[in-house]
């Protein structure tokens, strides 16, 4: 049985009962022993009661500071805490490592709060967080689900620290976290309409974690932050769409297991310090993303580094005007360490260079470089149009491509593409393993051969036009209607779409490079994952 207060909104609840209840805490201190009293009810005191309770509880927060003195939170049976805005109603974490423990099979949902606490200094799990960061923890056991829906816990906080033992979920949502750190075997982690700063998701050790992670229409971003980005570390599935990486200084990093499968798309990936980095074997696919402003602070090209034993498939995106800081790759680096794979269809490349330090070693292939080696990486291009930079830094060799190593190293495939730039080959001079179809401007550098390629191609004869969307989603160059372009690929390499999603001839040729002139949209763009 049930029984109302009134004025006070306060729904009291009898031990054992399975209805619903709401709780109202009417002080905003944490006195031991408090059993929610109406009228005299702390929020330690309504979790209490809602244990109490076998219902799916709720608890409603007004304006000010909720304060902690007395250990975490313990949830114990399905709960709800709800305040009336973030930034109105607070929960001030004290000194507390755990704010609240959300016990096994038992969902916990918090939504319109602040979480905040006082300096701790450096914590051991948050060792490039600022001085005076606080830590923040939330622990779920096994079978729990944490929902954090439209919370604010800022830079001046700390982290939100998701500490599980078992497979559980967490889901975040139109949330403004300044650092998550979940860690935890298996279950799900959601980030949807939410900003973050830094987040490292699985990392289980010892055992490692088989965690499935979403993201959707978020922001990772590094503004004034210390150490910002993504590391992943999982054995399961990775999505992200329709989401943004801006300004981050460890950009997005897979390490320690290998997801899965990896599926981006949608993603703006501009003006971080790092690219994006497999250090493990990845099945990954790109697809909608621009790459762009990319500078390179370490020694790595500005965009991507495909790294070992992956295969990588991207298309329909645009890298634009990344800066490299190595000698190998302005935009992407196909590395020499395992037998990776990369594909690129559909994509283009605009204003790729290196830094001017990199530029002074002889850096080679502004865009796209290809370390060859005994494990034979693979390239394949098809329908990329590639434009090297107006002006480059003295030094750069390459504007467009490199290969370096012998012929036997690498495995370099280029079809249906426009090169408006130049290639660089060392110490191999034999050019590309297979390419047809193709179009330099303004010499042949690269190596192909006349009988079935355009070389030496004039920029007027090119008339690649101006960098835009076009109608798409991501930029690039529409040629225009007399570009020597137009109908000069071979059918048997034209796929259904150009870049934008345009409709391309099915029997007859289609242009060469990523964008098919003259053709009607055939694109319905999803606002969600498949």
């Amino acid at each position: 049985m049930k029984l109302m207060l009134i004025p006070v909104a306060f729904l009291g609840s009898v031990c054992g009962t399975t209805e619903a209840a709401t709780y109202i805490p009417t002080r905003l201190d944490d006195p031991a022993g408090n059993a929610c009293p109406p009228q005299d009810c702390s929020l330690r005191g309504a979790v209490l009661a809602a244990n109490a309770s076998l219902g799916s509880d709720r608890i409603e927060l007004g304006a000010g500071t909720y304060a902690l003195t007395d250990g975490e939170l313990p949830i114990m049976e399905a709960l709800e805490i709800v305040g009336l805005a973030a930034g109105v109603s607070h929960i001030d974490a004290g000194g507390l490592s755990i704010i609240a423990h959300a016990f096994e099979d038992v969902p916990l949902t918090m939504r319109k709060l602040s979480l905040e606490g006082p300096p701790l200094g450096r914590a051991p799990s948050m060792p490039h967080a600022p001085v005076g960061a606080a830590r923040i923890a939330i622990k779920a056991d096994g079978g729990a689900t944490l929902t954090l829906s439209a919370m604010r816990v800022v830079a001046e906080a700390g982290s939100v620290e998701i500490v599980n033992n078992t497979a559980s979920d967490l889901i975040v949502a139109d949330s403004l976290l300044w650092r998550v750190l979940a860690s935890q075997p298996a279950g799900s982690i959601t980030l949807t309409d939410s900003d973050l700063g830094f987040g490292i998701f699985g990392n289980v050790n010892p055992g490692g974690s088989e965690v499935d992670i979403n993201i959707l229409r978020s922001m990772i971003a590094g503004d004034d932050i210390t150490s910002s980005g993504l590391m992943i570390e999982t054995r399961g599935s990775v999505h992200m769409a329709y989401s943004d990486m801006v300004n981050t200084t460890n950009g997005l990093l897979f390490q320690g297991d290998s997801p899965s499968e990896v599926v981006i798309s949608h993603l703006g990936y501009r003006s971080n310090w790092s690219p994006v980095v497999a250090n493990v074997p990845l099945e990954i696919t790109i697809s909608d993303s621009d790459f762009s402003n990319n500078v390179a602070v370490f020694e790595s090209p500005g965009a991507i580094i495909a790294g070992p034993q992956g295969h990588w498939q991207i298309s329909d995106s645009a890298f634009i005007n990344n800066l490299g800081n190595d000698d190998l790759g302005g935009a992407i680096l196909v590395d020499v360490y395992g037998p990776t794979e990369v594909i690129i269809e559909n994509s283009t490349f605009s204003g790729n260079s290196f830094t001017d330090a990199a530029a002074s070693t002889g850096a080679r292939g502004a865009a796209i470089g290809v370390q060859g080696g005994a494990q034979i990486p693979k390239l394949t291009l098809r329908h990329v149009t590639m434009v090297a930079p107006t002006t480059l830094p003295a030094g750069v060799e390459g504007t467009l491509l490199a290969i370096r190593g012998t012929d036997n190293q690498s495995h370099v495939t280029v079809h249906s593409s426009i090169l408006r730039g130049g290639c660089s080959f060392l110490p191999l001079s034999s050019g590309f393993d297979a390419a047809k179809g193709n179009i330099e401007s303004s010499g042949n550098t690269c190596l192909l051969n006349a009988a079935t390629n355009i070389v030496s191609a004039t920029l007027g004869a090119l008339a690649l036009g101006s960098l835009d969307t076009h109608g798409g989603w991501t930029r690039n160059y529409l040629p225009g209607g007399h570009s020597i372009a137009i109908d000069a690929a071979p059918s048997a390499f034209c796929p259904p779409a150009d870049q934008r999603h345009y409709v391309r001839p099915s029997i007859a040729a289609c242009d060469v490079g990523a964008i098919e002139v003259g053709a009607l949209g055939d694109a319905v763009f999803i606002d969600e994952f498949e």
